[in-house]
């Protein structure tokens, strides 16, 4: 799989792949962002959302009309908060018992899929935000 980020214009921010083995390439980023902090926080960021964890020990709790589903990592939890009935991924959450590190949000949902992405840092100053290309 791979993630490609772009502006209007065409510019190229970044380009990763992800391989079904758990592998990750860089195959290109832009000189200025090009650290090897950036790049480690990008392609956890992405493990997130694209669900690159195993599911198979996770727990499922309720809490305010929302789902979460909790998967134990090294160091923290991430939370996949869905809709009651699983049909939206609302937000997901990384982060300890105490405090959250990074938020993403999913919105505005057209036929199951997000119209828009957001990625919050709360250590830092590191958001991403994305809308989905129209044709």
């Amino acid at each position: 799989m791979r993630i490609v980020f772009t502006n209007e214009m065409g510019f190229k921010f970044f380009d990763f792949e992800f391989d079904k083995d758990g592998g990750f390439t860089k195959h290109y980023m832009m000189a200025k962002m090009d650290k090897k902090a950036v790049v480690k926080t990008l392609r956890k960021d992405f493990e997130m959302l694209l669900l690159r964890y195993d599911f198979s020990k996770a727990t499922v709790l309720e809490k305010d009309a929302l789902q979460y589903v909790k998967v134990k990592l090294d160091k923290g939890d991430v939370y996949y908060i869905t809709s009651p009935d699983c049909r939206e991924l609302v937000k997901i959450q990384n982060g300890s018992k105490r405090k959250p590190v990074v938020d993403i949000w999913m919105k505005d949902y057209k036929a199951g899929i997000p119209d828009s992405l957001y990625i919050e840092h709360k250590k830092f100053t590191f958001n991403i935000s994305s809308q989905r290309v129209k044709k």
